[in-house]
Formats: structure tokens, C-alpha cells, sequence
């Protein structure tokens, strides 16, 4: 990928590949660094290693980065630009450092009261971003840092945002095929996806999984320790139909009836 196409759009870091030390997360696409403790540097070495197939998707990687560079909120964590090695072309972008190790997973040893506040808290986030036209697709409890008692949205860069579809699909970005055997928007996917993961949290239950089928699901679900009024939200947004609502409400009227 040169860097002419995007001179003067987008802020550029060159940097030594020996100043990229501390790993700080790996996954298929890529692996994120820390940069001297300010930022985190997301190479993109699937794209890297497989350039021949993938020139399209890197040139509309780079500039979905653009545009996701210009969106600012203190719980998401955006591209703030791109970098490249000294010896070498675009290999990714870099962001600002999350302070904090800990993420969602971590809220499996909280008290059931603090890992629902937390949970709704999460829930908030995921609506604001939907209302800025991000649609993320890609929830996950790693990708929900905690900082300052805050949840924080990582790992964007694949959101589908504006006329910025996906350039790479994330696995759970088809629970909603998983679940109803068709095709669904991704927004609901979203709502489908964080539900799950709420509830697979809050009742320690694994089989609350987003490549699960409607029946399995609808029977874990008719098994849940609740009211059948909150059974009856739950399927709700976790089933096929269309702009549902978020998963705050839920979790609050859970939490009222447990606690």
C-alpha cells in the first residue's frame, strides 16, 4: 500500500520496528503493540502476508481508518492515524493506549450489583455508537476495556461505518445467521450479540453462545432463575425481529429481581 494515497488526509507515523516492544493483543487479522506507552499500534499482517488477494481491502482499510480517524468519544477508541517502518510501506494505524489491562472478562469476579452496573454502562456505549452510524459487530468481552470504571470500546477499525462496510467479517458477525438461519441486520446483530454475552456473565452459562440455534437458545432462556415477564424481553432481543431494543432495560429489571 503507498502512502501517496492518502498524503495530507490522514496523520502518518514512521517509526523503527525495534520501537514496537510490549504486545498487547494478537488476533487472525493482526497483532496490537505498545508504542513508549502512548499509543497501541495495530499491524495488519493477514492483509501483510497475503497482499496479492488482499490490495483492494487494505486500500479500503486505510481509508475507512480515515474516516474513522475524524469521530472522538471518550469511550471508543478510534485510529488516530496511520504508521508505517521506516524501511517500508502502510502496515496499520495506531490509537491511543487504553490505561487499564482489564476487560469484560474481568467482570466475572465482581459482585453481581457492579458487573450489572457495568453491564448497563456497556450497553449505553453500544447505543451511542450505533447513533454515530457505527456498527460494530465484533462484541466480544475483549473488546471491552475498563478504565477509570468505564467501559471502552476497542478493536473498531472493522465497524462497518457510512459507505465503510466491512473489509473483513468478523465470525460474530453472523450471530444472527446462527441464531435464525437468514440474513439480519447488523445493528440487530449487535443488540443479539452483547444480550448473549450479558447472559452468559450474569448466569455463568456458557451455552449462551452466539453460534447457537433459536431453539437451543429459547430453551436456555425458558430455564433462566427470572420472572416469565423478563423471559419474555429477553426473546425479544434475541429474536428475528427488526430494531430492537437495547439491553439496559433488561438488565435493570434483572437486577431488581435477583438483587
Amino acid at each position: 500500500m503507498s502512502r501517496s494515497a492518502l498524503d495530507n488526509k490522514i496523520a502518518t507515523m514512521i517509526v523503527d520496528q525495534s520501537d514496537l516492544s510490549l504486545e498487547l493483543g494478537s488476533g487472525d487479522e493482526g497483532t496490537v503493540y505498545n508504542y513508549r506507552n502512548q499509543y497501541a499500534f495495530k499491524r495488519f499482517k493477514l492483509f501483510r502476508d497475503m497482499e496479492y488477494y488482499y490490495r483492494a481491502r487494505l486500500e479500503l482499510k486505510f481509508k475507512k481508518i480515515e474516516e474513522l480517524s475524524k469521530l472522538t468519544d471518550e469511550q471508543m477508541v478510534f485510529p488516530l492515524g496511520i504508521f508505517g517502518y521506516s524501511e517500508s510501506d502502510m502496515e496499520g494505524y495506531y490509537m491511543r493506549i487504553v490505561a487499564s489491562n482489564d476487560d469484560f472478562f474481568s467482570l466475572y469476579n465482581m459482585p453481581l450489583d457492579k458487573q450489572i452496573e457495568m453491564l448497563i454502562k456497556g450497553d449505553e456505549v453500544i447505543h451511542r455508537a450505533h447513533d454515530m452510524g457505527l456498527v460494530i459487530g465484533d462484541i466480544k468481552e475483549n473488546n471491552i476495556m475498563i478504565e477509570d470504571g468505564k467501559p471502552i470500546l476497542i478493536d473498531l477499525d472493522n465497524a462497518a461505518y457510512g459507505d465503510y462496510q466491512y473489509d473483513l467479517l468478523p465470525e460474530r458477525s453472523f450471530c444472527y445467521y446462527y441464531v435464525h438461519g437468514k440474513e439480519g441486520p447488523i445493528r440487530d446483530n449487535d443488540i443479539m450479540l452483547y444480550t448473549l454475552m450479558c447472559l452468559k456473565m450474569i448466569f455463568k452459562d456458557r451455552e449462551f453462545d452466539y453460534r447457537q440455534c433459536r431453539e437451543i437458545l429459547w430453551d436456555l432462556v425458558d430455564h433462566l432463575p427470572v420472572s416469565n415477564e423478563i423471559k419474555d424481553d429477553i426473546w425479544v432481543l434475541l429474536s428475528d425481529s427488526l430494531n430492537k431494543p437495547y439491553v439496559s432495560p433488561v438488565l435493570a429489571k434483572i437486577r431488581k429481581y435477583i438483587l
